[in-house]
Order: structure tokens, then C-alpha cells, then sequence
């Protein structure tokens, strides 16, 4: 006879028990972890579907962290930005205050000579403003000073002088205007050849910059009174070819002779300094004994070999690098003195 050991309501429970050790410990690992799907037998389609979501979040992270990264890049742009804009706005008043009260007459000027020393100007007059620009004539403020008085080439000789801004010759202008001639070309009389003509120093200087051109000598003479004034004579058959850069010449010194009769004898006349390069009238740095002289020979005002700038804008000529091409004749171009 056969007899069964088995406990079938024991067995029963303990699968019960086993199943409900499973569920327990599936419900602590999600308590734990915080997360429905831990494995993949959890919930495969769920784990595919979180696995995605999980992915894409990452990249929504990546993706505000470049945002803030740009936004921390830009507002460090706009503080600089600012910075810029204070400053600006800063030199602007500092301008507007030097406009105010550098500003200098002529007469406080010309009562006060002028005296450069260590970079800074000095005077007996105390003019505070001097010390502020650094050696620099304030040509806005102060004017264009009268300090030659000696004539660059024989006076006599002069027949014909090309007004400042005119269309003889070809393109010579600086930092502030264009297509114009801002010089003055000297036709001479036929009294000797041109090439006998000769051609002094205008101021006492130094010459800081010869060339060779393709008719003689060009040279450049700063001033020794007013250093930021320079005279550039051009087409020179020099006295002593071994005049270099550097040498210091006397008002009035002989420097040679005009080249030949195949180009004008021209002096141009230059306010030059780190900031700024200028031409001016040579004219206008003439002191009134030497315009005299001129006066003698027909000129009323120095302005009758001057074409104002607004005058020349109004009546424009046209360039082809430095050649004028059009706009002659419309402006009278020379003077003829008597």
C-alpha cells in the first residue's frame, strides 16, 4: 500500500509565501529607488519607452546649459560693452571741458612766447593749459601763429604764386580734405632761367627728411620755434649735396637753387603731430612785415592766394589717384602779382 508524504496545503503556502517575498522585495527596490521599471523584466516596453525619455532629457539638460553658458558669455559682453560706453562718454567730457577752457586769444598767446622743456610747455605767464598738451600747438584754440619772415625763393623773381586749394599740379592734400593742391607753386619771371633762382630757408630748423625726386631735391625743415610747423621745399638743386637729415639751418640760409625751368619752384606747409597732419597756407605762418612785401606787389589780404575750404567743397575736382582729371578752370588757380 502506498502512502503519500506529501503536504499539498504547505506547499501551496510556500509558493504563496515565495511570490509574496518576490512582490515584497520588487516594492522595497522601487521605494528605494524611487523608479516603477528597475530591470528590464519590470516592464520591457516601459524601460524602451523611459530609456528614450532619459536620453532626450539629457539633451534638454545640454541644451540649457549651453543657453545659461551663452547668456553668462553675453552678459559679460554687455558689462564690457558698457565699460566702452562709460569711457566714451567720459573723453567726451573731458573734450568738451578742454574745448571750454584750453582755448586760448592770440594776443595771451603772443604774450606769452612759447617754451617747450622735458615734454612740457613752460612759461613765465603760467598758463596752465600749455602743460596739458604735451609739447602741441593747439592749432583749433590758439590759430595758426605769424613766425616767418623770411621769403623762400628770390622775391623779386616771383611772377605768378597758385592759390592754396587750387588744380595746379596734382593731388596734395592730408588727413582732412581730398583732391585738391594744398601748396603753393611759384611761377617765376623770365628775367634768368628758373634754375638761377634761389631758395632760402624760410625758419631756423632742422631738416628731417630729404628725397630725391625725379627733378632735384625735396626737402623738409621742421621749425625750431614752432616744432610742430614744418616746410617742405621741393624740386631744390641743393648748394651742399651733403645737407642731410638732421642738419640745422638759419632763416634765411641759401640752400641751393630751383631745379630747372621744366617744373615750378613749390613750398608746402605742415602742422604735424602724433594725432593729426594738416596743411596750411604758406601765407597764413607769414608775419605781417613779410606779407607787406606782397601787398606792395598787388595782394590785398592773404586770402587772394587762399581758396576756402567750403569754396573748393562747393566747386569739387575729380582724381585719378593723384591726378586731377576734372573740375578745372571753374576757380581762378593762380595770382599775378605786379
Amino acid at each position: 500500500m502506498t502512502r503519500i508524504n506529501t503536504n499539498v496545503p504547505s506547499l501551496i503556502a510556500q509558493r504563496n509565501l515565495r511570490t509574496n517575498s518576490v512582490d515584497l522585495n520588487t516594492s522595497l527596490e522601487r521605494l528605494s529607488t524611487g523608479l516603477r521599471i528597475n530591470r528590464g523584466k519590470d516592464d520591457p516596453a516601459g524601460l524602451i519607452a523611459s530609456e528614450n525619455l532619459r536620453s532626450e532629457i539629457g539633451g534638454l539638460g545640454a541644451a540649457l546649459g549651453n543657453a545659461d553658458r551663452a547668456d553668462q558669455v553675453a552678459n559679460i559682453a554687455e558689462g564690457g560693452l558698457q565699460e566702452v560706453t562709460n569711457l566714451l562718454t567720459e573723453l567726451q567730457a573731458l573734450v568738451t571741458e578742454t574745448a571750454n577752457t584750453a582755448g586760448l586769444s592770440r594776443e595771451e598767446r603772443d604774450a606769452d612766447p612759447l617754451t617747450c622743456s622735458n615734454g612740457l610747455f613752460t612759461s613765465g605767464g603760467g598758463l596752465e593749459n600749455w602743460a596739458v598738451m604735451n609739447c602741441h600747438w593747439d592749432l583749433d584754440g590758439w590759430g595758426i601763429p605769424r613766425f616767418v619772415d623770411v621769403n623762400y625763393i628770390d622775391f623779386e623773381r616771383v611772377n605768378k604764386i597758385s592759390r592754396f586749394r587750387s588744380a595746379i599740379g596734382h593731388d596734395y592734400s592730408d588727413d582732412e580734405e581730398d583732391c585738391r593742391s594744398m601748396k603753393h607753386y611759384f611761377w617765376l619771371d623770365g628775367s634768368a632761367g628758373w634754375e638761377s633762382a634761389r631758395i632760402y630757408a624760410p625758419v631756423n630748423g632742422t631738416v628731417v627728411w630729404r628725397f630725391e625726386e625725379f627733378l632735384g631735391t625735396q626737402i623738409w625743415i621742421r621749425s625750431d620755434e614752432y616744432p610742430d610747423f614744418q616746410f617742405g621745399i621741393f624740386h631744390l638743386l641743393l648748394a651742399d649735396s651733403t645737407l642731410a637729415e638732421g642738419r640745422k639751418v638759419l632763416a634765411g640760409e641759401l640752400l641751393g637753387t630751383h631745379f630747372s625751368g621744366r617744373t615750378y619752384s613749390d613750398i608746402a606747409t605742415a602742422f604735424i603731430t602724433p594725432y593729426q597732419r594738416r596743411l596750411i597756407s604758406y601765407f597764413d605762418v607769414m608775419t605781417d612785415g613779410l606779407f607787406q612785401r606782397y601787398q606792395a606787389r598787388g595782394l590785398a589780404e592773404r586770402s587772394d592766394v587762399i581758396i576756402s575750404r567750403a569754396e573748393r567743397d562747393a566747386h569739387p575736382l575729380t582724381c585719378a589717384g593723384e591726378a586731377i582729371i576734372s573740375g578745372m578752370g571753374v576757380l581762378e588757380d593762380w595770382v599775378t602779382l605786379r
